[in-house]
């Protein structure tokens, strides 16, 4: 009787990262951006799920994409999504907004930004605390 080999994971090799790298720089250069699910990265970079999933563990470490808990999903730079809405928001206000106007209900600025209604209801939130 022979014993099960355990499995084991190898990280991707370094041209495999710069594949993954030069997709994600090339399609998504805004900081803050949702990559979409890995399994269409990797179809669309012609890899195995499992290396782009290594490769953007890597490129986690490099502070090129941000993984964020619970989610399993990644964005690109070290900006949260909630961060990215919440700069939009900001400059948006100062070219659209004279003081004392009415603010936006957060389905609003999700709609007009084009993010979650998590996260903009947490920009929102933000921008209230800091006056």
């Amino acid at each position: 009787m022979t014993e099960a080999s355990p499995v084991v994971f190898h990280a991707a090799a370094s041209e495999h990262v710069a594949t993954v790298r030069g997709w994600v720089t090339s399609t998504h250069t805004e900081p803050g951006t949702f990559l979409p699910p890995v399994a269409e990265i990797a179809r669309t970079v012609q890899l195995p799920q499992s290396v782009v999933r290594s490769a953007l563990q890597q490129l986690v470490g490099q502070a090129v994409v941000s993984l964020h808990d619970g989610f399993r999903l990644y964005t690109v730079g070290v900006m949260t999504p909630t961060d990215r809405v919440y700069r939009k928001i900001l400059m948006h206000i100062h070219t659209q907004y004279e003081p004392g106007q009415r603010f936006m209900v957060r389905h609003d600025v999700a709609r007009l930004f084009g993010c979650g209604v998590k996260e903009a209801g947490e920009a929102v939130k933000r921008l209230v605390a800091e006056g």
